[in-house]
Order: C-alpha cells, then structure tokens, then sequence
C-alpha cells in the first residue's frame, strides 16, 4: 500500500508532459481523458493509506473514499485530488503532481502510471 499526504505539499513537484497528445486534447478535456484513459490500468487503482480517512460525497449525499491512487490524483466531488492538468492550445499537455511529503515509491509508480499514456517525467 502506498502512502501518501492527504494534500500534496508543492515542496516536491513532479511534471510529466505529453508530447504524443499535443494538438489532440487541450482545456478540461485534457484531465477527463487522462483520467478515462488510466482508470483502465492497474496502478490507478493501487490502493493508498493516509494519516486519516479522507473522503468526498456524491450529488446524492453518498460517501467517496479516497483510497486509490487516482482518486488522490485525481480528487472526487469534495475533495480536489493532488495534480494540476495544463493543456494549453499549440503546447505541450502536462500535469503537475504536488507530492512534497509522498513516499519514493508512489513516484515510481506515478511514473508507470503516466508511461501508459506516453507521459515522460520531466
């Protein structure tokens, strides 16, 4: 299980850009392709522990934990998630993971993650 902060400090930041998807997603479209993209690869998926339960709530008033890799990424309604996802058009798509208090490991894994998509650390 990885263990990460409940809100990533911008202490450490880690980019990855996406060269293959310049031109071909830009604006919010950007981290809602992301997102449907990776929800089909394991590490999304990959369970993480916080200091304490974190969780966000559905229109419908429903609980959402935030215990997956991609939820903390990501957030879920009413909890904002840990990465920032910039795709300005005519440039270069990139994500900004806040991860000043995250354990090496969740990097490595970060780095498969995004790999499954073309997205290299920068």
């Amino acid at each position: 299980m990885l263990k990460v902060p409940v809100r990533g400090l911008p202490s450490k930041k880690v980019v990855y850009e996406f060269p293959s998807l310049k031109g071909k997603v830009e604006g919010g479209s950007f981290k809602l392709f992301l997102r449907a993209q990776l929800k089909k690869v394991p590490e999304y998926h990959e369970a993480v522990e916080m200091d304490f339960k974190v969780e966000g709530k559905s229109s419908e008033g429903i609980p959402i934990p935030v215990n997956t890799l991609g939820r903390w990424l990501f957030g879920v309604s009413g909890y904002a998630g840990n990465a920032r996802f910039i795709a300005l058009p005519g440039k270069v798509p990139y994500v900004e993971v806040w991860c000043g208090g995250c354990e090496e490991e969740v990097i490595k894994v970060l780095d498969r993650l995004f790999s499954y998509v073309g997205g290299k650390r920068i």
